[in-house]
């Protein structure tokens, strides 16, 4: 059987195009993050992390001790947090993403 062979030339200049832009994206983004901004949202959002754990362990104690009341006020606390949270996530996002600290209203 005889052997059939052909060449195959593709444009490969659009694959690279979009690596290159890839990469310089990958790159400013890690300047954003590393920049003293970014590094001041992300000390921000680690916070409000921790005050949210810490929050979760008074509501864990104050189940246990049987305090409803201060059960719910911590309740009420913690969604006004996890909020706060949620927008601090969003906006050092945002950063990373676009260089902007400003998020829209959802």
């Amino acid at each position: 059987m005889p052997l059939i062979e052909f060449e195959l030339n593709a444009d490969n200049s659009k694959v690279k195009r979009s690596i290159d832009d890839t990469v310089s994206y990958a790159e400013q983004a890690k300047a954003r993050i590393r920049s003293e901004k970014g590094i001041e949202m992300r000390i921000e959002v680690a916070k409000l992390k921790n005050d949210l754990a810490a929050m979760n362990a008074e509501i864990r104690a104050a189940i246990k001790a049987g305090d409803i009341d201060r059960v719910l006020k911590l309740q009420v606390d913690k969604v006004g947090l996890q909020k706060e949270l949620t927008v601090a996530q969003r906006a050092f996002t945002n950063f990373v993403n676009t260089g902007n600290t400003e998020t829209s209203a959802l």
